[in-house]
Protein backbone atom coordinates (compact mmCIF):
# COMPACT_ATOMS: atom_id res chain seq x y z
CA UNK A 1 0.00 0.00 0.00
CA UNK A 2 1.46 3.65 -0.80
CA UNK A 3 0.80 6.48 0.93
CA UNK A 4 -0.43 9.57 0.10
CA UNK A 5 3.14 11.50 0.24
CA UNK A 6 4.45 8.31 -2.37
CA UNK A 7 1.83 9.33 -4.84
CA UNK A 8 2.72 12.83 -4.85
CA UNK A 9 6.40 11.92 -5.22
CA UNK A 10 5.69 9.49 -7.92
CA UNK A 11 3.53 12.17 -10.00
CA UNK A 12 6.30 15.02 -8.97
CA UNK A 13 8.93 12.86 -9.87
CA UNK A 14 7.35 11.45 -13.40
CA UNK A 15 6.72 15.20 -14.35
CA UNK A 16 10.35 16.48 -13.73
CA UNK A 17 11.72 13.28 -15.86
CA UNK A 18 9.24 14.34 -18.90
CA UNK A 19 9.66 18.12 -18.87
CA UNK A 20 13.85 17.22 -18.76
CA UNK A 21 13.29 14.96 -21.29
CA UNK A 22 11.35 17.28 -23.71
CA UNK A 23 14.40 20.03 -22.71
CA UNK A 24 17.39 17.63 -23.63
CA UNK A 25 15.48 16.87 -26.56
CA UNK A 26 15.07 13.46 -25.98
CA UNK A 27 11.20 13.21 -25.55
CA UNK A 28 10.70 11.24 -28.56
CA UNK A 29 13.16 8.64 -27.68
CA UNK A 30 13.07 7.78 -24.18
CA UNK A 31 9.72 7.60 -21.95
CA UNK A 32 9.12 8.18 -17.99
CA UNK A 33 6.35 6.18 -17.28
CA UNK A 34 4.34 5.22 -13.89
CA UNK A 35 3.63 1.59 -12.04
CA UNK A 36 4.95 0.17 -15.15
CA UNK A 37 4.96 -3.79 -15.00
CA UNK A 38 7.91 -5.36 -16.51
CA UNK A 39 7.85 -9.56 -17.12
CA UNK A 40 11.03 -11.24 -15.97
CA UNK A 41 10.12 -14.80 -16.96
CA UNK A 42 6.85 -16.18 -17.21
CA UNK A 43 6.49 -16.81 -13.31
CA UNK A 44 8.11 -13.47 -12.24
CA UNK A 45 7.10 -9.57 -12.39
CA UNK A 46 9.11 -6.35 -11.32
CA UNK A 47 6.59 -2.99 -10.66
CA UNK A 48 9.04 -0.10 -10.46
CA UNK A 49 7.07 3.04 -9.23
CA UNK A 50 8.74 5.03 -11.94
CA UNK A 51 10.91 3.26 -15.14
CA UNK A 52 12.04 5.53 -18.22
CA UNK A 53 12.15 3.54 -21.26
CA UNK A 54 13.58 3.65 -24.72
CA UNK A 55 10.40 4.62 -26.87
CA UNK A 56 11.71 1.77 -29.38
CA UNK A 57 11.28 -0.79 -27.37
CA UNK A 58 7.68 -0.01 -26.01
CA UNK A 59 4.40 -1.14 -27.60
CA UNK A 60 2.13 0.70 -26.05
CA UNK A 61 -1.19 -1.16 -23.94
CA UNK A 62 1.44 -3.95 -23.33
CA UNK A 63 4.10 -4.78 -20.49
CA UNK A 64 7.93 -4.68 -21.10
CA UNK A 65 9.40 -7.79 -22.27
CA UNK A 66 12.51 -9.25 -21.33
CA UNK A 67 15.07 -8.15 -23.18
CA UNK A 68 13.26 -4.28 -23.49
CA UNK A 69 14.45 -3.74 -19.77
CA UNK A 70 13.87 0.46 -18.68
CA UNK A 71 17.19 2.36 -18.71
CA UNK A 72 16.18 3.95 -15.55
CA UNK A 73 14.19 2.30 -13.18
CA UNK A 74 12.81 4.43 -9.65
CA UNK A 75 11.49 2.99 -6.36
CA UNK A 76 10.13 4.94 -3.44
CA UNK A 77 9.73 3.85 -0.20
CA UNK A 78 6.56 3.04 1.39
CA UNK A 79 6.69 2.76 5.51
CA UNK A 80 6.14 0.72 6.89
CA UNK A 81 5.91 -1.74 4.73
CA UNK A 82 9.14 -1.21 2.77
CA UNK A 83 12.97 -0.06 3.70
CA UNK A 84 15.71 1.43 1.76
CA UNK A 85 17.62 -1.98 1.89
CA UNK A 86 14.38 -3.95 0.54
CA UNK A 87 14.38 -1.36 -2.43
CA UNK A 88 18.20 -1.24 -2.76
CA UNK A 89 17.96 -5.33 -3.02
CA UNK A 90 15.33 -5.11 -5.69
CA UNK A 91 17.71 -2.65 -7.72
CA UNK A 92 19.71 -5.34 -7.73
CA UNK A 93 17.64 -7.70 -9.53
CA UNK A 94 16.68 -4.91 -11.98
CA UNK A 95 20.62 -4.36 -12.90
CA UNK A 96 20.49 -8.89 -13.36
CA UNK A 97 18.11 -8.48 -15.87
CA UNK A 98 19.67 -5.32 -17.41
CA UNK A 99 18.59 -2.10 -16.12
CA UNK A 100 21.96 0.19 -15.79
CA UNK A 101 20.33 2.57 -13.25
CA UNK A 102 18.14 2.55 -10.04
CA UNK A 103 17.22 5.89 -7.79
CA UNK A 104 15.91 4.67 -4.50
CA UNK A 105 13.79 7.50 -2.45
CA UNK A 106 12.65 7.85 0.63
CA UNK A 107 10.22 10.13 1.52
CA UNK A 108 10.14 10.38 5.22
CA UNK A 109 13.91 11.20 5.54
CA UNK A 110 13.96 12.78 2.39
CA UNK A 111 16.97 10.69 1.40
CA UNK A 112 18.08 9.42 -2.37
CA UNK A 113 19.78 6.84 -3.24
CA UNK A 114 21.71 6.06 -6.78
CA UNK A 115 22.70 2.65 -7.83
CA UNK A 116 24.30 1.67 -11.16
CA UNK A 117 24.88 -1.64 -12.50
CA UNK A 118 28.36 -3.12 -11.92
CA UNK A 119 28.87 0.25 -9.27
CA UNK A 120 28.42 0.96 -5.49
CA UNK A 121 25.17 1.86 -4.16
CA UNK A 122 25.63 5.65 -3.15
CA UNK A 123 23.54 7.87 -0.61
CA UNK A 124 22.93 11.03 -2.90
CA UNK A 125 22.66 14.51 -0.25
CA UNK A 126 20.00 16.86 -1.16
CA UNK A 127 21.77 19.23 -3.05
CA UNK A 128 24.12 16.67 -4.62
CA UNK A 129 22.71 14.96 -8.58
CA UNK A 130 20.89 11.55 -9.49
CA UNK A 131 21.88 10.78 -12.95
CA UNK A 132 21.36 8.17 -15.24
CA UNK A 133 24.75 7.60 -17.14
CA UNK A 134 23.76 7.95 -21.35
CA UNK A 135 20.46 9.33 -20.53
CA UNK A 136 21.88 12.84 -19.78
CA UNK A 137 19.03 12.84 -17.15
CA UNK A 138 20.61 14.62 -13.53
CA UNK A 139 18.01 15.48 -10.66
CA UNK A 140 18.85 17.50 -7.42
CA UNK A 141 16.99 15.51 -4.24
CA UNK A 142 16.18 18.88 -3.23
CA UNK A 143 14.07 19.42 -6.44
CA UNK A 144 12.27 16.46 -5.60
CA UNK A 145 10.85 17.68 -2.25
CA UNK A 146 10.41 21.03 -3.13
CA UNK A 147 7.07 21.88 -2.75
CA UNK A 148 5.52 18.63 -1.89
CA UNK A 149 3.64 18.26 1.03
CA UNK A 150 2.69 15.21 2.89
CA UNK A 151 -0.70 14.58 4.59
CA UNK A 152 0.56 16.68 7.69
CA UNK A 153 1.12 19.79 5.90
CA UNK A 154 4.72 19.50 6.10
CA UNK A 155 6.68 20.63 2.91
Amino acid sequence: MVSIYHSLLMLHLGRLLLNQLEELGKSDELWALGDLLAKIRDDHWRRPDIAVIKAEDAEPWKYVMPGHWPVLCVEIVSPPHQSVEELLDKCQLYHEQGVPHCWVLEPESRAAWMFDRGSERLWIPSDGRLTAGTTDLALKPADLWCGLHDKRGKS
